[in-house]
């Protein structure tokens, strides 16, 4: 509640997790994040936890020249299994 007006969400919050735009801002040039944009700020932690590890470009190369580049989650997920699934056949 702010100034006694009920507001169901953060006031720094510009949209929801959808990407739906739920306030405005007056910074010249600034816009509330898309959902492609949004999903892309939310797997940093995720990538960092095997990424930050791997610093080799010449492996990462091999790796995305065999598996492509994971542009979205649900491509990366799709990855990790294709690569987990060969490494586990004897």
């Amino acid at each position: 509640m702010a100034n006694n007006i009920d507001i169901p969400f953060e006031l720094e919050r510009i949209v929801d997790e959808k990407g739906k735009q739920i306030q405005a801002t007056s910074h010249y040039g600034a816009h509330p994040f898309n959902k492609e944009e949004q999903d892309r700020i939310m797997r940093v932690n995720v990538c960092l936890s095997c990424h930050d590890y791997q610093k080799d470009a010449a492996i990462w190369k091999k790796v995305t020249d065999v598996t492509g580049f994971a542009k979205t989650d649900a491509k990366h997920r799709e990855i990790l299994k294709k690569i987990f699934k060969k490494g586990t056949k004897k």
